[in-house]
């Protein structure tokens, strides 16, 4: 007999939490990076090219930044976006669910997507950053909610056999993978993890995306600008080797740390096959960790 969830108790439970998390967007400010790609509009428009030569390879993060201006000037838009990218967030994280069927404890998926919504901004090391900041936000956040996307439309394609899906959720992963440093690598890396034994040439693929992504970020110009503001190459394996440890304890801590966490896992464990548990619902976990994606090569 399915258990009957009490939704109107924690509809409000959850209501609750998310109207706390977004009590501060009401004071919301732009804010460094903000300013400097609203004066980059004013100088140059549509400044990818200028970002790329002069600062950074995120590709994808500067093709998002380019509205930064707008929001610099209406500041009721900008403190509006917190809760476009708090529902966006959790309708990813809700075609997630829905497309590789994973349900816990009789709770509808809606009410799953929401609470891990809730767990992905509250237990971030810079709530600011990942919310209410529009750039950091951009960089940081929007990779995982477009990381998301991207594997409910591939699922749903495989399944159905649908080659331009197929070939639109590539497009997506290999836009995730360029708003950042570690995001380059974790996307396609996750998703050959999740979809290996499910497509052909992945691994071929995965690898292409990665190293196209990798090639972008290492040959942009404006690295040798980012450098010299800090004592370490940012190419150095110190540098690469340390990422990859903060990666490992920002995500164990995520998970180990976190009792809600043990509450889903308790509860899948009670109902579920326990083999499924890690591909499908545990691992993914790990790279949707936040606070991975705010690490880059400058650590």
């Amino acid at each position: 007999m399915r258990t009957k969830s009490r939704d109107p108790l924690l509809s409000l439970s959850l209501i609750i939490a998310g109207l706390f998390l977004l009590i501060p967007s009401l004071f919301a400010f732009p804010a460094a990076d903000d300013y400097c790609y609203a004066l980059m509009h004013d100088r140059y428009g549509f400044f990818m090219q200028e970002e790329y030569m002069m600062t950074n390879g995120r590709w994808a993060s500067s093709l998002f930044l380019q509205p930064a201006f707008f929001f610099v000037e209406n500041i009721n838009a900008y403190r509006i976006m917190p809760l476009i990218r708090l529902s966006l967030s959790t309708i990813s994280f809700y075609t997630f669910l829905k497309s590789f069927r994973i349900q816990i404890y009789g709770t509808k998926k809606i009410h799953i997507a929401l609470f891990l919504s809730l767990l992905f901004f509250f237990f971030s090391p810079s709530l600011s950053e990942s919310l209410f900041w529009y750039t950091g936000a951009v960089n940081y956040t929007l990779p995982v909610i477009i990381m998301l996307f991207a594997w409910a439309i591939l699922k749903n394609a495989i399944r159905n056999r649908y080659m331009p899906l197929i070939a639109v959720s590539y497009f997506m992963i290999f836009m995730a993978s360029g708003f950042n440093e570690v995001a380059l690598f974790i996307v396609p890396v996750l998703t050959w993890w999740l979809f290996r034994k499910e497509t052909r040439g992945l691994t071929i693929i995965m690898a292409g995306i990665l190293a196209a992504n990798a090639a972008i970020f290492y040959f942009s110009p404006g690295n040798i600008s980012r450098t010299a503001e800090f004592s370490h190459d940012s190419f150095t394996s110190q540098i690469i080797f340390g990422t990859g440890l903060h990666i490992l304890r920002f995500s164990l801590v995520f998970l180990f740390l976190n009792p809600f966490v043990w509450l889903l896992v308790f509860k899948y464990f009670k109902h579920h096959k326990k083999r499924e548990f890690l591909p499908r619902f545990l691992f993914p976990l790990i790279a949707l960790d936040e606070n991975s994606f705010e690490l880059d090569s400058r650590i």
